[in-house]
């Protein structure tokens, strides 16, 4: 039996996903997912007892893993595990300066009971005082179990949350989202304290798996991490996070410019920067209608013009550090594209055009007078112009 998760999405409140601290294994998050998916805040004010067969609670709880110690003792371990867990967080409340910790349970009970078609199952029921993130919602993010199936790390379903809630919070205002943690708050919220004192440990058991996992499973977000040092010791974590672009059917490659090559007469007209950001892009796997049609006409503003080439090297550096473990070649043409055209991330209104201007500020102050004049001369001349002037004159090439 399949689990029926194909429509139901799981609520969380914010404070409850950036707040909390708990440790839980990936196949105990993705059950709790499952049951907060079945939830329905607009219609509840209390929670329902929740009643799942055994045999759809193995489904969710096996899927590709070997490690199956068979049912009846899955069963029996994951009731005994999933009650005795709990969350903590910092309270309002301070003695010696120093916040007290809450403590709630996730569940009031996980009870083995007969469902209306007789077969053996579970019931759930979850705990009171988790009524103010789960169904008195305010700001909440929404998290769909299918989204974290194919994850195998706790971490990286914990994180998962943190980021995707991140993200949804802040992407009408900024292309990307940081999140800066000291060791001990990131280890304090995986619930892992006391554990991972090696920092190469806590990376390869930790930080690895979470970026590697979400990365290749997630269908929102990707991210990136970076070490915070203080005096050169490792102090804390910075996450750099970023939508995933939607690479299946792009529609940047769908359309007349997909198909489309330009003539060799319609590059003849190109400049000596234009085409040779031409061949940048198409290098790089960008189909040649695209770089020809959608690209090379908006190299405008800021003084590009005569340093098309520049900016498309800037710009395919900066794409390449944010965009980081693309599955192949063609994909991260394609996500190039799809930030290029459709979510404006090099347009002159957005930052990172102006960042990319003033890198190629910095270069031309690098170019020798000669390298220069011909630059100046190469701006308004095609190609083929600019080499037969060049031929006549005894200048270096660009």
């Amino acid at each position: 039996m399949k689990p029926k998760i194909t429509k139901q999405i799981a609520r969380i409140e914010n404070r409850f996903i950036f707040n909390a601290r708990y440790q839980l294994s990936a196949r105990e998050q993705k059950i709790i997912l499952y049951l907060m998916s079945n939830l329905d805040p607009k219609q509840q004010d209390d929670f329902h007892k929740q009643v799942i067969p055994v045999k759809e609670l193995e489904s969710l709880l096996k899927g590709d893993d070997k490690k199956w110690g068979g049912l009846y003792k899955e069963m029996n371990d994951f009731s005994t595990r999933i009650i005795s867990k709990y969350i903590s967080f910092d309270s309002d409340f301070l003695v010696d300066g120093k916040p007290l910790r809450g403590v709630i349970s996730w569940f009031q009970s996980v009870l083995p009971v007969e469902n209306e078609h007789g077969e053996v199952s579970l019931e759930f029921m979850f705990s009171e005082r988790l009524k103010p993130f789960l169904l008195q919602l305010s700001e909440y993010a929404k998290i769909h179990p299918l989204d974290v199936a194919p994850m195998k790390s706790g971490f990286a379903i914990r994180m998962y949350q943190v980021f995707k809630a991140e993200r949804d919070r802040m992407r009408r205002h900024t292309q990307s989202s940081t999140l800066v943690y000291t060791l001990d708050e990131l280890k304090n919220m995986l619930g892992i304290a006391k554990k991972y004192k090696v920092l190469k440990d806590f990376r390869r058991r930790v930080l690895d798996v979470v970026e590697r996992e979400i990365n290749t499973h997630s269908p929102s977000v990707q991210i990136k991490y970076e070490y915070i040092k203080t005096k050169r010791r490792v102090t804390g974590v910075k996450f750099l996070i970023f939508d995933k672009v939607k690479t299946k059917n792009p529609p940047t490659e769908s359309g007349a410019a997909t198909n489309y090559a330009p003539s060799n007469e319609e590059l003849a007209q190109l400049t000596y920067a234009q085409d040779k950001a031409y061949t940048t892009l198409v290098k790089f796997g960008v189909y040649e209608g695209i770089a020809f049609k959608q690209i090379l006409p908006n190299l405008k503003g800021g003084d590009v013009e005569g340093y098309e080439d520049y900016f498309i090297k800037h710009a395919l550096g900066h794409f390449k550090r944010w965009a980081r473990n693309q599955p192949n070649k063609a994909i991260s043409a394609a996500t190039f594209v799809t930030w290029w055209s459709e979510k404006n991330v090099f347009d002159s209104e957005n930052d990172v055009f102006w960042k990319i201007v003033e890198k190629i500020n910095l270069d031309k102050k690098k170019l020798d007078q000669i390298t220069f004049d011909n630059r100046v001369e190469a701006k308004n001349m095609t190609k083929k112009e600019f080499i037969d002037w060049y031929k006549g004159t005894q200048k270096k090439m660009l």
